[in-house]
C-alpha cells in the first residue's frame, strides 16, 4: 500500500493507476523474461540498492558511480544518466514503426510499464515486454560500470540490447507456447528492430 501511495501521490500526482490491468501485464507477463519480471518487481518496491539509498544506510554519498554528476535514483539510473533517453528514443521508433506513429515512450512507461488502453491485450503484452527488457538492461549495464569500473559506450549499449531482444523475440517464435497472433506481431517487432537498432547508429544522429 505504502508503495501504491508513493506512485500516485508524489511520482505521479494525478495519473490514475489500474492496478490489477497494470499487475497483470507486468508481472503475470508470459512473453516477459523471468529475470526482467524479477527486477521490475524490486524496482516497484524500492528494492534496488541505488545510490540514494544505500546514501541512507551510510553506505555511499549518494552520488551516481557511472556520471558522477547526480544523485543516483531510479529515475536517474533509467532516464537522465548519461545517455539513457537516446537508448529509450531508440526504443520508441522501434515500437512506433511496430504499434503506431502516436505511441511515445514517458517517464511514466519507462519507469512502470503503464501503457495506453486503446492497444490490443497482445500488443500491450509485447509492448511491456520491451519496456521492461531495455529497463533491465540499462541496469545491467550500470552494474557493469560501477562494479567493474569499465565504460559501455552508447554504441555497445544499444548493440547489447538489440541482441538481448532480438534473441529473446526468436526463442518465442520458436516456442509451442507462444499463439500464432503473438508470433505474427513479433516477426513485425524483430524486422523493425534489425532497421532501427542496426550498426552504424551514433549517439549524434538521435534527436530528443
Amino acid at each position: 500500500i505504502l508503495t501504491k501511495t508513493y506512485w500516485e501521490t508524489y511520482a505521479f500526482p494525478g495519473v490514475i493507476f489500474k492496478w490489477d490491468s497494470w499487475y497483470r501485464y507486468n508481472f503475470e507477463n508470459r512473453l516477459t523474461p523471468r529475470k526482467v519480471i524479477d527486477f521490475n518487481w524490486k524496482a516497484f518496491y524500492n528494492l534496488i540498492y541505488m545510490e540514494s539509498k544505500l546514501r541512507r544506510m551510510n553506505c555511499s554519498d549518494g552520488i551516481c558511480k557511472v556520471c558522477h554528476l547526480e544523485t543516483e535514483n531510479l529515475e536517474h539510473m533509467l532516464m537522465s544518466c548519461l545517455y539513457r533517453r537516446k537508448i529509450w528514443k531508440l526504443v520508441e521508433n522501434v515500437i512506433q514503426c511496430s504499434f503506431g506513429n502516436n505511441y511515445n515512450i514517458s517517464k511514466l512507461e519507462a519507469l512502470c510499464g503503464i501503457l495506453p488502453e486503446d492497444l490490443q491485450n497482445n500488443d500491450i503484452s509485447i509492448i511491456n515486454m520491451i519496456l521492461g527488457m531495455t529497463r533491465y538492461h540499462l541496469y545491467l549495464m550500470r552494474n557493469i560500470m560501477k562494479k567493474e569500473e569499465k565504460y559501455v559506450s552508447f554504441t555497445e549499449c544499444y548493440i547489447r540490447l538489440r541482441y538481448y531482444i532480438t534473441n529473446h523475440i526468436k526463442l518465442l517464435l520458436i516456442s509451442k507456447y507462444t499463439v500464432q497472433d503473438v508470433k505474427d506481431k513479433l516477426n513485425e517487432v524483430l524486422n523493425h528492430i534489425m532497421t532501427t537498432l542496426r550498426n552504424g547508429i551514433n549517439e549524434h544522429s538521435i534527436n530528443l
